[in-house]
């Protein structure tokens, strides 16, 4: 998990306008972007006193809808050294992936990465940037790969809003999901005790609570043990006690619905995920009946029960 310092803060603007011609945008829209990224100044102050005004050659204004993609556009041209290895890129979060059988080790890439900062006056944060080797539970720890330089490696790491164990369990995910919710029970009894209608109270429940449970629930639904479900449906089963809801809500009809929704939005044309579904081609008319005309994807590569991901 790579971590770059103040990567917003630190893009160079004549770095990003000459991707910006690399990727063929069309004059206007650079000349667009330009206007937006210049005339910007910003001045510091110290004990009710003023500097003089300076000018920024540098950075993207966080919150304005097109910083996102300025971002994207800036790293776009990071990729791995080797094939085997992935880059997951998310704005400015950013997960490196090697597997065991890489030509290309953790460390290589790393240093690749490195390189490519400061080609693009970016600065990698070691201390912030995270090593997690996804492994069997009983791995012995000579099995594991070296310790990188200056780089701490950690058993879970939080990612997008969930929290991924180096033992395939989500049980720090759950717990954490819990303890939010619980969280929030206050708000619900006290909404409750001042005479919020049964109605108002149960969208409240839907927007505070379920949405949570319901975030990303396709990425991590498989890894829930029967004990982990059960303590979702405790929580679901709680808020009917608390006549919070009209009736007991299953938390395996919400996982099924989230994967529905997901599968629904993969089948678009339009979706990130689309290209992992191919037309089915023959089906003979023998099998039952399904609910869409695609292939499912497969795992292409076979790994063996001591492989490792870094």
């Amino acid at each position: 998990m790579i971590d770059f310092t103040k990567a917003f803060d630190t893009a160079d603007h004549a770095i990003l306008v000459s991707k910006l011609v690399a990727y063929n945008v069309s004059p206007p829209v650079i000349n667009w972007i330009i206007s937006f990224l210049s005339s910007r100044s910003q001045v510091c102050k110290v004990n009710g006193h003023y500097s003089n005004p300076c000018t920024i050659n540098r950075g993207i204004v966080q919150g304005s809808a097109i910083g996102p993609q300025l971002y994207i556009l800036m790293k776009g041209d990071l990729k791995p050294l080797s094939s085997d290895n992935i880059l997951v890129k998310y704005a400015d979060d950013i997960i490196l992936l090697v597997p065991e059988n890489s030509t290309v080790d953790t460390a290589t890439e790393l240093c690749h990465t490195q390189a490519w900062a400061v080609a693009n006056k970016l600065g990698v944060n070691t201390k912030k940037t995270k090593e997690m080797v996804l492994r069997q539970p009983r791995a012995r720890s000579h099995y594991l790969p070296p310790v990188l330089d200056d780089v701490e490696r950690v058993a879970s790491a939080k990612f997008l809003g969930v929290i991924f164990q180096d033992n395939f369990k989500i049980d720090l995910h759950v717990n954490s999901i819990l303890s939010q919710c619980n969280h929030r029970f206050y708000l619900l009894k006290l909404l409750r005790s001042q005479g919020m209608s049964a109605v108002q109270l149960e969208q409240i429940v839907q927007a505070i609570i379920v949405s949570r449970i319901r975030y990303a629930l396709p990425a991590w639904s498989g890894f829930l043990t029967v004990e982990l479900m059960n303590k979702f449906q405790s929580t679901l089963k709680r808020l009917y006690r608390f006549n919070c809801t009209t009736q007991i809500m299953s938390f395996n009809d919400i996982a099924e619905s989230c994967s529905r929704d997901l599968f629904h939005s993969i089948t678009k044309c339009g979706h990130c995920l689309h290209e992992l579904l191919s037309c089915y081609a023959e089906r003979p008319d023998s099998l039952r009946p399904r609910g869409h005309d695609y292939v499912l994807p497969v795992c292409s590569k076979k790994i063996a029960l001591t492989v490792f991901f870094s």
